[in-house]
């Protein structure tokens, strides 16, 4: 899990891809799936990366915090 404190660096990046996540119980998928919050962002956009300069692979899109839906 990022710790978005520590993550104090902020740059531009593009989408390379773009993916919805089905949550499963093991190999069960149960119907839940979590949905990003960045809009229409496409493969090509641009958005903004905070991260973690003293470990830059602590990074995350800002404004991307997602919801899980049922």
């Amino acid at each position: 899990m990022v710790n978005k404190k520590k993550c104090r660096v902020n740059v531009m990046g593009t989408v390379k891809e773009v993916r919805v996540k089905t949550i499963k119980i093991g190999f069960l998928p149960i119907v839940q799936r979590s949905y990003p919050v960045i809009g229409d962002k496409q493969t090509g956009d641009e958005v903004k990366i905070c991260y973690n300069p003293d470990n830059p692979a602590e990074a995350y899109i800002a404004g991307n915090e997602g919801f899980a839906t049922a």
